[in-house]
């Protein structure tokens, strides 16, 4: 995942001590994105089996993924959701109440992401 070296920095001082610590600690980040989900979705229901991680800066953008929107999932019936996750197992599928089941997550920032997805540590 990019992240940049700012928060890099922060992380380091703020949280490993450590540099390799950090890179480890950032080696399993990942940016999911969720196309069109249904109007009762709630990413905060959203689970990776076998882990206690939630999604983290989720960011909601136009159906076409072109415009950002808000913070805050918007009162449309078309969008798309990114989010990022912590200690990401490739192995494992995300999963939602729903029945949604989520398994090709980018461990790389999509263009499109980059100004409204800015990576930041919860630490």
């Amino acid at each position: 995942m990019s992240v940049s070296e700012l928060e890099r920095e922060f992380i380091t001082r703020e949280v490993t001590l450590d540099p390799l610590k950090t890179d480890a600690a950032l080696s399993d980040l990942v940016l999911v994105e969720v196309e069109d989900p249904a109007h009762e979705f709630d990413v905060g229901l959203l689970r990776q089996q076998g882990s206690e991680q939630v999604p983290w800066l989720e960011r909601y953008f136009s159906g076409d993924g072109a415009e950002f929107l808000a913070e805050e999932k918007p009162d449309l019936t078309e969008y798309l959701v990114c989010f990022f996750i912590h200690h990401f197992d490739p192995s494992e599928a995300i999963v939602s109440p729903y029945g949604v089941h989520f398994s090709s997550p980018s461990s790389v920032l999509p263009v499109r992401f980059r100004e409204a997805c800015k990576y930041e540590h919860p630490g």
